[in-house]
């Protein structure tokens, strides 16, 4: 029989080292800590300073009301606010660090300073703790406000830096929080430096709309529009149309009563509105500020105050779902004039020069691999653009069907014992490529169809990748620019060769070239990480409404007999959400038309 343990108290050193596991996850969760004291103390400037992405240093600066010397060695101590008094004032309370727990989480697993000075006083106070040990003050002279340095994050818990990413990763994490902070706070002075580089600067703005422009960029702020609703719940907000879209939710910026935040609710809230109006897949991007009436939101629910429960969840969604229908109901992105296109009939240039070796090899004679010569892009015709980027759905209309007299015979590709399986019948219009297999008629789409083909030779073989004559500048948001710069070595393996071009941008000078030179700036924007061999593929693929040349559906063909006769994995390719491939019985073609 097992004797029962006995109950004690955890050692303190043990007990606030939970406590920064909860808090404390890496460098950017410190500095999330550190910047909202610096918010709560009035601050309207803030530094940070970070080595090696803040494992070896992070320092924030602020210019608040300071803390008196006598209260600071308490503000490492567990539990210890100025925020709060009573339990009362958890339904309303409004300031963003409010449980005591920063400082003490903080220096259980750093070695930490704090100068500080109210600027009322002269001579202010430094506090040094390292690991929870008593702290240790002195009187000495700093600029009023307070500064904290906090060194060799989790020094004494080695597991826990283990988990910790490269300096870029975590450098990337703190940039998308100060974007955040600076969106909920316009007119905070926000500035970041890594290893002595100024990173980001966020100058004090007057509204949200300028400083939607410091986060996004002027392009891509300009093409983001307000919305509004005044009851029960007080929304402002600046979200993009369904034109403007990301990859993944991370440009969807959040804050409940000043106080950014990562709610669900919140989020599937807004792509519930969006829901018909983006593709699948896609995600709507800006920043949208909620105040709820007092009472009816929780924000003492998640150890780092990241998340929020409200009161009434579906109050919370309808009113959402509301502004954002009025904003797309309005369309405000068709209110400017456009100019009238010229319908032109685009064609696509021979590309298997541009594809892997192996895999241009399959899809060429022997004496046309001998004979053939890779272009570069500087040489290459530029695949022509009819239509969105992207795949379309089969519900639009499909044109006239056409077949030049000077194309080969149906079935001209194939060899005999092949014939009666995977048969081209032509492409309709500038629309979808009609094939037979028996006596099954199949339809294609020609961008999933080629971006299908693409991603299986991407997959198998690293591209060829050639210099570009002109290296092209790609403006990103801070956060993506490091994403890509610290996954170059994947980006490489597909042909990119990226440098660093400032905080909001990168510089490409090399890339695939399959890729034509119009869609480099899309494609890095596209590799998000998700699944970069097919963004590539679906950048590199004939754009939709392209007419095909009778050689291109041929060797699509060839390789389609080849790896997939039947259509089985071309069916369920669907990288914008809809199938590339739709096939019908004969009868079923008949009685359809027939109304049946």
């Amino acid at each position: 029989m097992t004797t029962p343990s006995r109950i004690t108290r955890l050692d303190p050193l043990v007990a606030n080292q939970i406590a920064a596991g909860e808090v404390v996850e890496r460098p950017s969760s410190a500095v999330k800590e550190l910047v909202e004291n610096a918010l709560d103390a009035g601050a309207t400037r803030i530094a940070v300073e970070l080595d090696d992405g803040g494992k070896a240093r992070i320092e924030v600066q602020d210019n608040g009301s300071g803390i008196r010397a006598e209260d600071a060695e308490l503000a490492f101590a567990r539990h210890a606010t100025s925020k709060l008094h009573d339990a009362g004032e958890l339904a309303r309370v409004l300031s963003y660090g409010f449980r005591g727990e920063a400082l003490a989480s903080i220096a259980a697993v750093a070695r930490v300073a704090l100068e500080t000075r109210p600027h009322d006083d002269e001579i202010g106070v430094r506090v040094e703790v390292e690991g929870s040990a008593t702290p240790s003050s002195r009187p000495m002279r700093c600029a009023a406000g307070t500064r904290v340095i906090v060194r060799d994050l989790f020094f004494n818990v080695p597991a826990r830096a283990a988990f910790l990413r490269a300096a870029a990763t975590e450098l990337g994490h703190v940039i998308r929080l100060l974007e955040h902070v600076g969106l909920a706070r316009p007119s905070i002075h926000l500035l970041l430096s890594h290893n002595g580089k100024r990173v980001l600067d966020l100058p004090a703005r007057q509204g949200l709309a300028e400083r939607a422009a410091d986060v996004f960029g002027a392009e891509v702020a300009a093409q983001l529009y307000p919305i509004s609703a005044p009851v029960p719940y007080a929304i402002e907000g600046l979200l993009s149309g369904p034109g403007t879209t990301r990859g993944s939710g991370s440009s969807l910026h959040l804050v409940v009563d000043g106080r950014p935040v990562r709610d669900r609710t919140l989020a599937h809230s807004v792509q519930t509105a969006y829901a018909g109006a983006l593709e699948r897949g896609r995600y709507p991007l800006g920043v949208l500020h909620l105040r709820a009436p007092p009472g009816t939101v929780d924000v003492n629910v998640h150890p780092a105050k990241a998340e929020v429960r409200f009161a009434s969840s579906r109050a919370v969604h309808a009113a959402i779902g509301e502004a954002i229908g009025a904003l797309l109901a309005a369309e405000p992105w068709f209110g400017a004039p456009r100019a009238e296109a010229t319908p032109v009939t685009p064609t696509v240039p021979d590309r298997t020069a541009a594809l892997p070796r192996a895999a241009s090899a399959s899809l060429r004679s022997p004496a046309e691999a001998a004979t053939s010569t890779s272009r570069s892009w500087s040489e290459a015709p530029r695949r022509a653009e009819g239509g969105a980027r992207g795949g379309v759905g089969f519900g639009r209309p499909a044109g006239s069907w056409t077949r030049d007299a000077e194309r080969a015979p149906v079935d001209a590709w194939a060899s005999p014992g092949e014939r009666g399986r995977l048969s081209l019948l032509g492409q309709i219009g500038t629309g979808h490529v009609a094939v037979a297999i028996g006596e099954r008629l199949g339809l294609l789409e020609p961008h999933a169809l080629d971006a299908f083909l693409l991603r299986r030779s991407l997959a198998a073989e690293s591209p060829v990748s050639e210099s570009l004559i002109v290296p092209r500048l790609v403006a990103l948001e801070p956060a993506a620019a490091q994403d890509r710069l610290a996954r170059s070595a994947a980006f490489e393996r597909l042909g990119f060769v990226l440098e660093a071009a400032g905080s909001r941008a990168v510089l490409v000078r090399a890339g695939p070239a399959v890729l034509p030179r119009g869609q480099v700036e899309a494609a890095i924007v596209a590799m998000n990480g998700a699944d970069d061999v097919a963004a590539l593929a679906c950048c590199a693929a004939v754009r939709t409404g392209a007419r095909i040349d009778q050689a291109t559906l041929q060797r699509w063909m060839a390789e389609l007999s080849r790896i997939d006769p039947e259509l089985a994995a071309l069916r369920s390719f669907a990288p914008h959400g809809t199938p590339a491939a739709l096939l019908t019985t004969n009868e079923a073609l008949v009685a359809w038309l027939q109304g049946g």
